[in-house]
Formats: C-alpha cells, structure tokens, sequence
C-alpha cells in the first residue's frame, strides 16, 4: 500500500497502472467507512502477491486530485489499468463484492492455467476448481463452461456442486434456474436436451419444439419450468427467447 500525493501520482498510479492495475481508494481520517474499507483493501492486496497494486489518496490534503476525479463520497475507489481509469465505486463494499469488483480487473496465474485447461477439458478444471480452499467469482465462467460440458453428456457427477461455486452476479438467473430443475428429479436424457441450448440454432429449435409440445400435452409445472430454464440458460437477448416465450403464454394464457 503507498501514500500518493499531487507530485508522486502520475508514477505511482498512471505509470505503475501500465505494468498491473491500481486501485486508488480516496479517502480521509475522520470518515467511519473509510476506515473500516482501508484495512480490508489491504489485506486483499497482500494477498494478492503484486497482481494489484493499492495507493490510498487523503482528500482532505489532496482536494486537487479528489476533484480530478470527481470524488463527491468517500470512501471512492478508482481502479486504473493501462494509464487510464476503468472502473470505480462509492461506499464500503462488503469482501465479497470487493473480490467481485477486483475480478473483473485483475487475473493471476492460476486462472489463466485453470482458463487454458478449460480449452481442452472443461469439466478436469471444474474438478480442480472445487479443490481450491476458496473459490472466488474469477472461476464462475471457468466453472459454467464445465456445466455446459457435463449437461451435453448427462454427467451430474459434479454438476450441482460446480452450480453452487459460481458466485459471478451475471450467471444468478442461470445458475438458480439450473438448480431448480435439478432439484425436480430431471432425467438425464432431459439434461442431455438442455446441454443441446449450447449447440446450433436447429439443436436450440429442437429442443425448445420438444418442450413447448410436452407444455401443451401436459401443461404441467416441470414443462413450463424447463421452458424458463431454457431461457435463462440461453440468456434473454437470444433471438430465440422472445418467439418460444409468445409459444408458452399461447399454451397457458
């Protein structure tokens, strides 16, 4: 952690900001929230091991730089990568969401490795995700492809605990709708339709068709839950979702 000032705040955050990135946190000593963030920015950037680097800024002796950077509350963090700012928020965040916000940013060694294996043998780095004494929300999208391996395959070895380890806010609707359905005794001839969501627009279409039909044989709570599931897993910008969700309410309404 290091002290920057209006002289020593182009080298020790723009320039350093071009070999990894800094978080800024502005802040001052009478501010109660400041004062509970600092301690836990620190700790998380010395766990870090140097893939971040945190400068702290005191407004009330750098009004100038808090000004640059249209500081209105504290405590405000900046993080700055490449020279340039990238992100910020306002406020105390809990551990959790600083390690969220940190995830976006900053990626170490392990990830990339776990990233590459995940190229080859998505559901092996799954399996060595779930060993890591912590998971953290950097492995979600890692942990999701392996989910969409093992949904083509109708493999529910690892399926629930790989759903339960992703913690990456934009994957909540996928995840939470996944486990419902696995929660409903789904088969797995079904799950291997679901990993289907995955492949071509034909593959989509078939299995969406096979869906809405079984909704209107039966009109009963499974079907339309998969109809749900289906979109969310397909993400609800899919060309797809808006003309299967006409369908649905046509059976039901």
């Amino acid at each position: 952690m290091i002290d920057a000032n209006q002289d020593t705040f182009q080298n020790e955050v723009i320039e350093k900001s071009r070999e990894v990135p800094v978080l800024v946190d502005f802040w001052a000593p009478w501010c109660g929230p400041c004062r509970m963030l600092g301690p836990l920015l620190e700790k998380l950037e010395k766990e870090s091991e140097g893939a971040w680097k945190l400068v702290k800024v005191n407004t009330d002796e750098q009004p100038h730089l808090a000004g640059n950077y249209n500081v209105s509350g504290i405590p405000h963090c900046v993080m700055f990568s490449g020279g340039e700012p990238v992100d910020q928020f306002t406020g105390a965040l809990p551990e959790h969401m600083l390690r969220e916000f940190l995830g976006k940013h900053v990626k170490d060694e392990n990830i990339a490795l776990l990233e590459a294996l995940a190229d080859t043998d998505p559901e092996q780095a799954v399996r060595e995700i779930l060993e890591l004494p912590s998971v953290s929300s950097q492995h979600s999208h890692i942990l999701w492809r392996g989910v969409q391996s093992m949904l083509k395959k109708a493999n529910t070895d690892y399926i629930r605990e790989a759903l339960q380890a992703i913690t990456a806010a934009e994957l909540t609707n996928e995840k939470t709708a996944l486990l419902n359905l696995l929660e409903s005794d789904i088969s797995p001839d079904e799950l291997k339709e679901l990993g289907k969501l995955f492949g071509s627009e034909k593959e989509i279409r078939d299995v969406l068709d096979l869906f809405v039909e079984s909704l209107e044989r039966n009109k009963g709570k499974q079907e339309k839950e998969k109809l749900i599931a289906s979109f969310h897993l397909l993400g609800q910008n899919h060309p797809l979702v808006n003309e299967y969700r006409k369908k649905m309410a046509q059976i039901l309404f």
